[in-house]
């Protein structure tokens, strides 16, 4: 009977830290060089997804592959035993140990990355998922096809690939809940227009503006500063000539600062009420009211006490 070659002990050690190395997310792995009788400077160590696992010697973990066998049940417990096994076949079917193994060239089928893009929708942060991440549920995901993969290794821009693959899940998504929200709104029934004149429309002084924002910012600076100065009796009163006088560029009818446009403006249409704005108007400005050229006709609604004796002609001319 031949018996079968035994493998040392620092044979296996070396085993399982080339495992560890060939499973996705496991960076660093080694051991101490030391091999002294000081325990505690011997130690297996390993980084999975950034995070240090260490076993140091100790009266319990008194060999260097004790300490192996920790740490790898320690990382099976995190990224899945089936994720380490794959990576352990992988490691043997290439026929090398830890100095000669290679990484297979990266291979990724198109089912394989639909999945990848559906398990990333799923993810509360898709944009937060790393390469360790996606390599870690892939190799879960071939784990549970029962011998239908192998560990090919996914490539950064696979990863890419499938983040933008879920953005567009989410987005189709959003869109079929955006048309099925739209669909349950109640019909709006639209606005019946209003009739327009049958006049033609007269054409407006703004309308020759060439730039009418512009001219209209100025001309409102000038007015601001007009209507905030006081009236007062120290002032003496211009003679008719002085004033601007005409249709168009008196007071009376400026078209946009004439007497007669603001008080229409406010009265909306009522004779007696724009009788009351002329009569208020001089009580509020305290003005002194000479005998009329020609009187008023009387009005048709009584007015304020104080504008009841009152009655005034022409303003200017």
């Amino acid at each position: 009977m031949i018996e079968e070659p035994s493998v040392s002990d620092d044979a296996k050690v070396e085993h399982i830290i080339a495992v560890l190395k060939a499973t996705p997310g496991c960076t660093g792995a080694g051991e101490s060089p030391y091999n002294g009788p000081e325990l505690n400077k011997m130690d297996v160590h390993v980084r999975v997804d950034g995070k240090m696992i260490r076993r140091s010697g100790s009266a319990e973990f008194d060999t260097k592959l004790k300490m192996a066998l920790h740490v790898r049940g320690r990382v099976e417990g995190m990224v899945g035993k089936a994720v380490v096994a794959l990576a352990e076949e992988q490691l043997v079917s290439g026929g090398g140990g830890s100095s000669s193994s290679t990484q297979p060239e990266p291979h990724v089928t198109e089912a394989e990355m639909a999945w990848l893009a559906a398990w990333m929708d799923q993810q509360s942060d898709p944009s937060a998922i790393t390469h360790a991440d996606a390599e870690t549920a892939l190799m879960q995901h071939r784990a549970q096809q029962a011998g239908k993969a192998t560990l090919s290794r996914l490539k950064e821009a696979q990863v890419q690939l499938a983040k933008v693959r879920a953005a567009e899940l989410r987005l189709a998504r959003a869109q079929r809940d955006l048309d099925q929200a739209k669909a349950a709104m109640p019909a709006v029934e639209p606005q019946p227009k209003r009739a327009r004149s049958g006049e033609p429309r007269q054409p407006r002084p703004y309308d020759e503006w060439k730039d009418p924002l512009s001219e209209f910012t100025r001309q409102e600076g000038m007015l601001w500063t007009r209507r905030r100065i006081q009236l007062s009796e120290g002032v003496a009163a211009r003679l008719p000539e002085e004033m601007p006088r005409g249709q168009e560029d008196g007071p009376m009818y400026h078209w946009r600062r004439g007497l007669v446009f603001a008080v229409q403006d406010w009265a909306e249409g009522s004779k007696a009420d724009a009788a009351k704005l002329v009569f208020a108007l001089i009580t509020e400005l305290k003005l002194e009211v000479h005998p009329p050229r020609q009187p008023l006709a009387v009005l048709a609604s009584p007015l304020p006490a104080p504008c009841r004796a009152l009655s005034v002609g022409p303003f200017w001319g």
